[in-house]
């Protein structure tokens, strides 16, 4: 998760040069180190190495012992995300001189005839590796066998991991969006709902104003109708008439008001409509966001698993192949002390006196010593296999 590579095609080369490096534990002193021993332990995780660096909050130039910036070094093309792995990393690699190269023949004449300043080795997009001839260092190539394609940095299953984490963060931040959204959307209901109560008590109050004016109304108009009938018309009648007449005035007002509330009215219930409506499409976004998050989720619990699955797979492969090698390692010293063993007898043979007969009764059967030249050939093919 530290490292990551900037170009693909250079991975296989990349993990030549730290594959020692990239599943090891970083540790900053020997207490820390012996805490997470105990915690592997417990989980019987098992480790591939520890290295213990004082940990430093700057990363070191490099900038004096790097080529020039037309060749391509192995620090160049990776990205390293936190200061002390790039520090180590260049203690125990000198990465910023290492060379990145396209071609085995470009390797080998570079390297050999001319290399560049701040350079002592480099790799090939194969994985070959190839040091340069220094006053101190005479060239030499090694062609990679054993790694035909990068295990960790071009993972399928690490990059979907990096894929998922990009998907859970922007779903994460969509979420938040819409619930900030939907956060606003309901203060705002709340607002119009109070706005329209406290309207709708105002309307109310009014309408009730109304009404008692309505009756009043009534009650003078059956009087003054009485009046008339009876013919005696003064000054009370006509204050009468006049308190009428402004009644229907302030009626008219009134019903002007009802008429502007009303309306009032229904643009905040069609505002209070969209409202619900907006709040309605958040929640089913939220709900959305929710649901592919989970599966997010599990799909990176899924490239987890499988690339827990590789390390271990690595991990066994890693402990056949040093037994194999120490297995070859046995096979070629029994083949060395066979050799000396033949070379002293052949040596005892020219010094013996040729006028005494050989004892070939205590020399081995001719096909018995076939049948044992012919298993040792076989042990040996299996082993290089």
């Amino acid at each position: 998760a530290y490292i990551r590579i900037k170009d693909d095609s250079w991975a296989l080369a990349v993990e030549c040069c730290l594959r020692n490096l990239l599943s090891i534990w970083l540790c900053d002193n020997v207490q820390d180190r012996n805490i997470l021993d105990s915690i592997l332990r417990k989980y019987n995780i098992h480790a591939m190495g520890y290295i213990i660096s004082k940990f430093s909050e700057s990363r070191y130039d490099i900038t004096l012992f790097e080529p020039p910036s037309e060749y391509l070094t192995v620090a160049r093309v990776i990205t390293i995300a936190d200061d002390n792995v790039f520090n180590v990393l260049i203690d125990q690699t000198q990465m910023e001189s290492i060379l990145l190269i396209g071609s085995d023949s470009l390797a080998r004449k570079l390297m050999a005839q001319n290399p560049p300043k701040n350079v002592y080795k480099g790799f090939t997009k194969n994985g070959d590796e190839v040091f340069a001839k220094l006053n101190n260092q005479v060239y030499r190539f090694y062609a990679n066998h054993r790694h035909q394609k990068s295990i960790i940095l071009t993972s399928t299953e690490i990059a979907n991991t990096r894929t998922l984490n990009d998907q859970i963060a922007k779903a994460e931040d969509e979420l938040r969006n819409n619930k900030t959204s939907l956060t606003k959307a309901q203060k705002n209901r709340q607002k119009i709902e109070a706005d329209m109560t406290n309207e709708m008590q105002q309307s109310n109050q009014e309408l009730q104003c109304l009404k008692v004016d309505d009756v009043r109304r009534r009650s003078l108009q059956k009087r003054l109708d009485a009046a008339r009938f009876e013919g005696g018309v003064d000054g009370q009648v006509m204050n009468l008439i006049s308190s009428l007449d402004q009644y229907r005035r302030e009626k008219e007002e009134l019903i002007q008001s009802e008429k502007i509330l009303q309306q009032q009215l229904t643009k905040s219930r069609q505002l209070l409509h969209d409202t619900e409506m907006m709040r309605a499409e958040k929640a089913r976004k939220i709900e959305e966001n929710e649901s592919e998050l989970k599966k997010k989720e599990a799909d990176l619990e899924e490239c987890n698993s499988e690339v827990d699955k590789m390390n271990d797979c690595e991990n066994e492969h890693q402990q056949k192949l040093s037994k194999l090698e120490t297995h070859i390692n046995d096979l070629k010293q029994e083949v060395k002390i066979l050799n000396e063993k033949l070379t002293k007898m052949k040596k005892e043979v020219n010094e013996s006196d040729t006028d005494i007969p050989l004892d070939f009764a205590s020399l081995p059967d001719t096909a018995e010593a076939e049948e044992q030249c012919k298993k040792l050939e076989r042990r040996i093919c299996a082993a290089q296999e």
